[in-house]
């Protein structure tokens, strides 16, 4: 994909770039998750579920915060971070510097006091929220209650909090006040806000695929049309949006489907050279866009990628251990 990085995230075998230059290996038996922007031209991550690292081309790889709180997920807007923690807990940090890309000043995120977002801990209906997790042959499985995803506008003012199992929380005051909105039984994967068009979101939720056009305050269900309505992954990419369908969390087989934003009901699959069954679901945060390029990673481990707005795809890459997350730089 031109001059462009894809970095995947695994949940036990640290982080891969695939670059023009070939395959990379960091943080090698290490769990790396929550692949994220830092806001401009940088990474962020998770590492090990207690520190919240972040990669510049000056610097590579730097701790940024760390916390007692398990991080799960982060999300960095207008020079603030936010970190999803297990038992649902949401942490902000900020605090910024100034750099020179391209000319044109930009903020990034660096360091700052952990806060715990107090709000988000006041959200109405927190009582009715509950863990992802089942018990198969006697032993439980699956994740504990945590915020899964973050999404939210360029300016920080709209934040969305997806909450495995829990709706979505949203926030139009930048994060100091929250209210509940989506059904919490939808059981949220991912949330997602398109690029350009604020009030237009999505959400990869076990029930279907759920959209939102005025900001995620409400929400349509649409059950998908295909093998499985298991969503676990959504991302915009243009006009379109992509979502990853399956029979469930541990199926053996899973699809990266599309459609356009503005056509319900059409799914189809995501576009030539990316396969019908891809190897294992397409968990959440495995699908990355930036601009017109995409990447998706299956639970097998396979990496695809495609320049052209996901119309076709590439096998770029294999054997990523327990892929955890990707992001496109």
């Amino acid at each position: 994909m031109r001059d462009l990085t894809i970095l995947v995230g695994s949940w036990s075998d640290g982080l891969f770039a695939l670059s023009p230059d070939g395959l990379s290996h960091e943080f090698q038996g290490r769990r790396v998750a929550g692949l994220a922007s830092d806001g401009w031209s940088g990474a962020m991550a998770v590492l090990d579920g207690t520190a919240l690292i972040r990669h510049s081309s000056h610097d590579g790889w730097k701790e940024v915060a760390t916390s007692e709180l398990r991080m799960e997920c982060c999300l960095a807007v207008d020079g603030t971070v936010y970190a999803g923690t297990e038992g649902a807990h949401l942490l902000r940090f900020g605090g910024s510097e100034v750099q020179r890309v391209g000319g044109s000043e930009v903020r990034g995120v660096e360091g700052g006091e952990v806060q715990r977002v107090e709000g988000f801990d006041a959200i109405a209906g927190r009582t009715d929220w509950f863990a992802g997790s089942a018990i198969i042959d006697g032993e439980v499985v699956g994740p504990p209650l945590s915020v899964r995803s973050l999404a939210g506008t360029r300016d920080g003012r709209t934040l969305l909090a997806g909450v495995h199992v829990g709706g979505i929380a949203r926030s139009v005051d930048g994060g100091h006040t929250w209210q509940p909105t989506i059904e919490v039984a939808w059981d949220v994967h991912e949330v997602c806000v398109h690029p350009d068009d604020p009030e237009t979101v999505i959400a990869a939720c076990a029930v279907g695929l759920c959209i939102s056009l005025d900001g995620g305050s409400t929400w349509v269900l649409e059950p998908v049309d295909a093998d499985g309505t298991y969503c676990s992954a959504v991302a915009f990419v243009g006009s379109d949006l992509l979502v990853s369908v399956s029979d469930g969390h541990f199926a053996p087989q899973g699809a990266v489907m599309r459609r356009a934003i503005d056509s319900p009901g059409t799914l189809e699959i995501a576009g030539h050279g990316l396969p019908d069954r891809l190897a294992g679901i397409v968990d959440t945060r495995c699908i990355a866009s930036k601009g017109s390029c995409v990447a998706v990673v299956d639970g097998g481990g396979n990496v695809y990628a495609s320049d052209d707005g996901g119309r076709s795809w590439t096998h770029v890459g294999e054997g990523i251990v327990d892929p955890s997350s990707a992001l496109i730089l």
